[in-house]
């Protein structure tokens, strides 16, 4: 989905660099307290790729926050849940 979120023309060096930007890859190294939030309508970062890399993250301590009829962008009251789920790590 994120080279065909692209414009033609950007197709090519989207295809290019999408394999470093795979959260998934990237939540295997996470150690530290961490939170995850998706939207169900999120057309950016489908609910299913923020799904995976909470499966794939070692985090001792980590949240999911579910955005229900939110799409990449969360509601207010789940942002300030998810920011009093950090501020106990403060």
């Amino acid at each position: 989905r994120l080279i065909d979120a692209q414009l033609p023309e950007n197709r090519d060096a989207a295809a290019k660099n999408a394999p470093y930007f795979c959260g998934v890859n990237f939540a295997r190294q996470i150690r530290c307290p961490i939170v995850f939030g998706v939207g169900f309508i999120d057309t950016v970062c489908p609910p299913h790729a923020g799904y995976s890399a909470f499966n794939a993250c070692p985090a001792k301590e980590k949240a999911m926050f579910h955005g229900i009829g939110c799409g990449h962008a969360l509601d207010k009251k789940t942002q300030d849940k998810m920011s009093a789920w950090i501020g106990k790590f403060r």
